[in-house]
């Protein structure tokens, strides 16, 4: 090999190696991780720096569960007791269960609906319900006949006050043991009893209220003879009610409504007083059983 030639393999040598360093200097490196399970998401613990992707690498860190290829960032919400999508929430909206199913536990059971009870007295409101299964969720419950789902004492086995123009009963009637202008009917079985003296009792469950301006008729089953008495007075309850002839009921018993029909049973205490005026002396006191209706 001449000198001249030597030359030019030395100059040809040294020009592939600044090509190549100059190469070098232009690549920048990448951050790639391990997707051992191949869905396409990578493992953020396991990473490398390099170039070019590696083999079993990706861009992606976002993989919760490097090792189920059905456990990533896109996949569906089962209905397994399992974070599918990992979104920290297990089960939500699985929507594997069906239209008329829904997840609990891991499990698809029949779906039910719940009603708020805010007012804890376990009686929902129905326009406020949720979806769930066999469990209801916290302050949720079955019923959907709360009237007022923020007093307790307004549900449908509330007593009715007579005095607060409010349906307490959520039967769609405002006091409506208040009669007044109607026609009712006081009938006593032979099991009642008289005696001199006594006095009126307390009344429960209801203080039923008569008003001016209605009729009760009595029936007396030993003579089948009745007679009408006009309510005279202001304000006439079932605690101290005024007859035109001088007499004054009291009714203890359950109030039973129906849409035909309003009747009142149980027992009575039927005083006749020698005066309008409570302070005058008892004439006579009758107990038995009574059905009052209309």
């Amino acid at each position: 090999m001449t000198k001249h030639t030597h030359i030019i393999a030395i100059i040809i040598f040294s020009f592939f190696l600044l090509n190549s360093c100059s190469q070098d200097d232009t690549c920048t490196e990448q951050t790639w991780y391990q997707d051992s399970d191949g869905d396409g998401f990578g493992n953020l613990s396991n990473s490398k720096q390099s170039c070019t992707q590696p083999e079993g690498y990706v861009s992606d860190n976002t993989d919760f569960d490097d090792n189920n290829s059905t456990s990533n960032p896109d996949a569906i919400e089962l209905c397994n007791g399992i974070d599918d999508n990992g979104n920290g929430i297990i089960d939500e909206n699985a929507t594997i269960c069906g239209e008329l199913n829904v997840c609990e536990n891991g499990t698809c059971v029949t779906a039910v609906t719940y009603y708020k009870d805010a007012d804890g007295d376990l009686f929902g409101n129905p326009n406020d319900s949720i979806i769930a299964g066999n469990n209801a969720p916290t302050n949720y419950v079955i019923d959907n006949t709360d009237c007022d789902d923020m007093n307790s004492s307004i549900n449908p086995e509330a007593k009715e006050n007579l005095s607060d123009s409010v349906d307490n009963n959520c039967n769609g009637e405002v006091d409506e043991l208040i009669i007044t202008g109607e026609t009712w009917f006081f009938q006593r079985d032979d099991s009642t009893s008289c005696s001199n003296g006594g006095s009126l009792g307390g009344g429960e469950p209801y203080d039923f209220v008569f008003l001016n301006n209605n009729t009760v008729s009595f029936t007396d089953p030993g003579s089948l003879s009745s007679s009408s008495f006009n309510l005279t007075g202001a304000n006439l309850t079932l605690e101290m009610v005024y007859l035109t002839e001088v007499r004054a009921y009291k009714f203890i018993g359950n109030y039973v409504y129906s849409e035909n029909t309003r009747k009142f049973l149980g027992s009575f205490i039927y005083t006749a007083y020698e005066g309008l005026n409570t302070n005058e002396d008892v004439k006579w006191t009758c107990e038995g059983s009574t059905e009052i209706f209309k």
